[in-house]
């Protein structure tokens, strides 16, 4: 979560990063994706704003799950819910945006 915070403030580092490994992508589209991500608030939006970046919440993986299984991608039959997911290492984050 520090690393999205950081990268978000400052991303001179990790775009030398992603160029040296992926060298195809260039800085105009790097840039682009950078702009969508705080456009949309991809990173820093939704539960983030309240509860930290990185937050997972059960109503929005409850709300994933619906939709997985309503895509018959998932076969809730097998496994349910409740054991697909845990808040333990992300709740108490707190890397606020």
């Amino acid at each position: 979560m520090e690393g999205w915070k950081s990268y978000l403030q400052d991303p001179g580092a990790g775009n030398a990063l992603i160029s040296k490994a992926n060298p195809q992508m260039g800085a105009e589209q790097i840039a682009f994706g950078i702009a969508q991500m705080k456009k949309y608030q991809l990173v820093t939006g939704g539960d983030a704003i309240t509860d930290g970046i990185g937050i997972i919440t059960r109503p929005r993986l409850k709300k994933t799950w619906d939709m997985l299984v309503k895509n018959k991608l998932i076969d809730a039959s097998k496994v349910p819910f409740e054991q697909t997911y845990t808040l333990d290492m992300v709740k108490d984050a707190g890397v606020m945006p």
